[in-house]
């Protein structure tokens, strides 16, 4: 599929998602309790701030995050995502999205070689080849992915000092600063997405990083979210789907989508970062530097105006749980498939 046509396939399906929790619900939404913030907040007020040093310097603790490039016969770039080294078994396994892999092997095709490059230093670029992959069993590309997971193998190991993370354990993963950092399109609340799919085929990719809050999780299959009235374990069995937003006000009559939905919104955050579309895929969320989820997809927003660019008007985005976080089995489910076939 074409990525135009794609992208027009995930803008129908996410409206027609937001529009059925509203409409299939049945229930008006839970009014929140007063001490809950309601005021959406920009993450950071300089225009053009995402390519300013905050956004863009060297951080050991992110040498673990990894480009992954899909290229032809011959060694033309074809796709692009992003993923996690893991600190399991030899250390040869990277962490990332199903829905990536599937699209460039199966949606692009002609993929011949799959190559994982990473940051040793400032400006040393490591890069090591993909021997083969597995995709999580349940992976469904027509679902937004619960199990939105693929391992990829490699000829050898990344050097030991580069940081290769474990999956946490924290038992409550909603509203925690997280990291979050990616190679993809990506964007901050004032700018939007700004930098495109061409910086990450780039021979020297820029990693960019920022912070970021899950507010919610979600059943994918009926769409039943938390609600900020209940306890925090609570809202996390809802489902597998953390999700999370870009707290952005004045674009629109229109509040944020995801405020819009929960009927609640927690502040923004500095440096509040999105990795947007497929080339943002894979990118990991990062509590304490273990892994609790990975970039699953973006959410078109929810009756945009025409030409805003969707980190600007506040779109907001899913992460597939890797956490083993008991109050959600698919979460623990997740972590075990991953641990149990790292190499």
């Amino acid at each position: 599929m074409p990525r135009s046509a794609s992208r027009f396939v995930h803008q129908v399906i996410g409206s027609f998602a937001i529009a059925c929790v509203a409409a299939c619900d049945g229930a008006a939404p839970v009014s929140p309790p007063v001490e809950e913030p309601r005021t959406l907040v920009v993450g950071d007020p300089t225009a053009g701030s995402w390519d300013s040093l905050p956004y863009v310097s060297f951080r050991h603790d992110l040498t673990g995050v990894v480009r992954v490039l899909f290229s032809s016969r011959r060694g033309s770039p074809l796709a692009a995502c992003d993923g996690s080294l893991l600190v399991y078994a030899q250390q040869l396994t990277v962490l990332t999205a199903a829905s990536c892999v599937d699209f460039a092997v199966r949606g692009i095709g002609g993929v011949r070689s799959i190559t994982v490059t990473g940051y040793e230093a400032p400006s040393l670029v490591v890069n090591r080849r993909v021997l083969k992959y597995q995709l999580h069993p349940s992976f469904d590309p027509a679902r937004y992915g619960a199990h939105n997971l693929a391992l990829l193998y490699l000829d050898r190991p990344f050097p030991s000092h580069m940081v290769h993370y474990a999956l946490g354990d924290t038992p409550e993963l909603l509203e925690k600063p997280l990291t979050v950092a990616s190679y993809g399109i990506t964007g901050n609340t004032t700018t939007g997405r700004v930098f495109g799919y061409h910086a990450s085929v780039s021979p020297q990719p820029i990693l960019r990083h920022g912070t970021q809050m899950l507010e919610t999780a979600c059943d994918e299959l009926i769409w039943v979210c938390g609600r900020p009235h209940e306890p925090v374990d609570v809202r996390g069995s809802h489902g597998p789907i953390l999700l999370a937003d870009l707290d952005r006000p004045g674009v629109s009559a229109m509040p944020n989508p995801l405020c819009h939905w929960l009927g609640f919104c927690n502040a923004g955050l500095s440096t509040e970062a999105m990795p947007g579309h497929l080339s943002g895929q894979g990118a990991p969320a990062l509590y304490n530097s273990y892994v609790i989820g990975i970039y699953n997809k973006e959410h078109p927003p929810y009756n945009a105006p025409v030409g805003v660019m969707s980190g600007q008007f506040g779109s907001w985005h899913s992460f597939a749980c890797v956490s083993d976080w008991r109050a959600n089995r698919e979460c623990t489910d997740n972590a075990q498939w991953i641990i149990s076939n790292a190499r």
